[in-house]
């Protein structure tokens, strides 16, 4: 076995596997993600996410509390929903746990989020 750039191996993300659960509530679409975002599961995101909204016209609440792992593959596919929900005037709600690495990640990637207690409550303060 090599030991330079080409032997690298694909280290498994710790925690459960992907899962993206949807559900809807009225107009308004609300999915559940777990598991690893990144580049092997960013597609299945976005279209999940994009069927789960209708392709954009119903607005959606994204529960990212499960997420072990926030890859760019992942923001990039949120910025896509994002901007498609945005060209029909529908919002995208982003719930994270306060301090963890994905309300991190979020934060540089400059995409509001809501803390899930703060959405129990109907608090419409965004991080």
């Amino acid at each position: 076995m090599g030991t330079g750039p080409s032997a690298r191996a694909s280290v498994p993300h710790p925690g459960p596997p992907f899962t993206v659960d949807i559900a809807t509530d009225g107009p308004v679409a609300h999915v559940r993600i777990a598991g690893p975002v990144d580049v092997s599961t960013a597609v299945q995101l976005s279209r999940r996410l994009l069927a789960a909204s209708a392709g954009g016209t119903l607005p959606l609440t994204v529960d990212l509390t499960n997420v072990s792992y926030l890859a760019s593959a992942g923001i990039r596919a949120l910025y896509q929903v994002r901007q498609q929900l945005s060209a029909h005037r529908q919002n995208l709600r982003l719930l994270a746990v306060p301090g963890s690495s994905v309300a991190l990640v979020l934060d540089q990637a400059h995409l509001s989020h809501l803390s899930p207690i703060a959405q129990k409550r109907g608090d419409g303060s965004a991080h």
